[in-house]
Formats: structure tokens, sequence, C-alpha cells
């Protein structure tokens, strides 16, 4: 008799769970970050030029567009990655970009 290595049901492990957040785009998304000295406040990217905000712990999502890009270029873009050192914020994506802000 085999007894199976995992289950197909999922267990709670110390009572946290995963549940899915609406977010108003249906594009691929690629990469998140939090900004460091405040966790409320994160960044989203993905594909055709997807980057949405959030102020609220990732409960709520908003579209952002970059000023210095126009808006129909920007749809172009694949941000692959987003990160935060301190307050200073870094996106990289395809074609190449390489994005900074503070």
């Amino acid at each position: 008799l085999l007894t199976p290595f995992f289950s197909a049901q999922s267990k709670e492990k110390k009572g946290k769970k995963w549940e899915q957040v609406e977010i108003p785009v249906d594009t691929v998304l690629f990469d998140l970050d939090f900004v460091k000295d405040d966790p409320q406040h994160g960044w989203l990217v993905g594909s055709k030029g997807t980057f949405l905000e959030t102020t609220d712990a990732g409960k709520t999502w908003i579209p952002r567009t970059f000023a210095n890009l126009d808006p129909d270029e920007e749809l172009t873009y694949r941000f692959e990655n987003i990160s935060f050192f301190q307050n200073d914020g870094w996106v990289i994506g395809k074609p190449a970009i390489l994005l900074h802000t503070k």
C-alpha cells in the first residue's frame, strides 16, 4: 500500500490563507515591491505598460502612468521588475528601459 506525499486538500498553516485580490487590469503581471519605509505603499508592474500603485498594503490597486513616456508608447513596454532600496525606486523592462524615482 502506497501513501501519497501530499494531499490535494489545502491546509491552512497557522491560520494564514491566500485570498484573491481584485486588480483593474487583465494583463500579465511580473513583479511587485513595497517601499521599505512605508509598507502600505507598493507598486506592481507587468506587460503592455502595466504599472499599478497601492497605498493600503495591496487591498486596492490604481493604474498609473509615467509622466516622461508618451501614453501610446508606454503600451509597447513590458515592465518586468520593480525594486525599492530605501526610497529609490527602479523599474526595468523591454524594449530596453530603465526608470528611476526618488
